[in-house]
């Protein structure tokens, strides 16, 4: 039963990843691109979700 739980929690961890990457994504299409600040942040959100899923 553990493992199930384990499982579970890791593929739940994994959508998060997903969708906060995804949320990034549509972030960035709907700021200007002209903005450097915007791209700055897409890049660190980027940076900080690879760091998060090698967690695991």
């Amino acid at each position: 039963m553990a493992r199930i739980r384990h499982k579970i929690a890791i593929v739940a961890q994994e959508y998060r990843l997903w969708l906060a990457g995804r949320l990034i994504l549509l972030a960035c299409k709907v700021t200007p691109r002209a903005r450097p600040e915007s791209r700055a942040v897409y890049e660190g959100a980027v940076h900080a979700l690879q760091r998060l899923s090698r967690l695991d």
